[in-house]
């Protein structure tokens, strides 16, 4: 099942860094969801199906194992 997670929550789940430093890459401008800069550190986006990236370069995010 997909769910939705914030932007800042993602960026630092994929091993990029911690949330306040993903807080800094968006207002910098540096991270984009689907060819789209990310200006808002708590926009929602599906994590199933939004293409994530820092600096032009793809992050990869794994969904939590299911309980």
């Amino acid at each position: 099942a997909s769910f939705l997670t914030p932007c800042v929550v993602l960026a630092s789940k994929a091993g990029a860094g911690s949330r306040t430093e993903a807080r800094r890459w968006i207002a910098e401008g540096r991270v984009e969801v689907d060819g789209r800069v990310v200006s808002v550190p708590e926009a929602w986006i599906d994590p199933a199906k939004a293409r994530i990236a820092l600096d032009g370069r793809p992050l990869h995010w794994l969904s939590p194992a299911p309980f």
